[in-house]
Formats: structure tokens, sequence, C-alpha cells
């Protein structure tokens, strides 16, 4: 516990003594979500969404404490290219 205090402080001090604030992009297509939603958002299992990481059809989940999440917009990413795949397959077209 002491060694998070020390930390806390120690980044606390750093902050204070930054003189450009501290912004993070947090558009809509950056939020992080869940592979359970994700999974639901492409009505497959979670197990079936592994596997299109494994395939690199997805990027690899990133880690927050003990949970994987998926950035919003590699998911929008994936659903395009399978657009795109479609529309070319079958001579649609592009919009």
């Amino acid at each position: 516990m002491h060694i998070f205090r020390n930390l806390a402080q120690s980044l606390a001090q750093v902050l204070a003594n930054t003189q450009t604030p501290i912004t993070m992009n947090t558009t809509r297509s950056d939020d992080l979500i869940s592979l359970p939603h994700a999974a639901t958002r492409l009505d497959i299992s979670v197990r079936g969404l592994y596997r299109l990481i494994a395939s690199n059809e997805l990027p690899p989940p990133v880690k927050i404490g003990g949970s994987s999440k998926l950035f919003e917009s590699d998911l929008n990413t994936y659903l395009n290219r399978l657009k795109e795949r479609r529309d070319t397959r079958y001579n649609l077209p592009t919009s």
C-alpha cells in the first residue's frame, strides 16, 4: 500500500509540474467494449470472436485489469471490411 501511495504522490507531482494539459482522445469509435458485448454485436459466440482474433481478422484485445476489451473502431473496421468484400463479390455499388 505504501508503494502505491508514493506512486500516486509522484504522479500528482509530475502532473502539477506539467504546463500543457493532458488530454485524451475519447471519440465514440475509441470506446472499449467487452468481448461478450463485441460477440453479441456480431451475433457470434465469444469463442467465435477469439477465432476471428486468432485468424487476424480482428486485432488482439487490450487488457484492462483482468478483463479483455476491444476498441469500438476495430470492430467497425472489421464490419466495413466484411461489407467491402460482399460488395466486391456481388458487384454492388459502394456507398
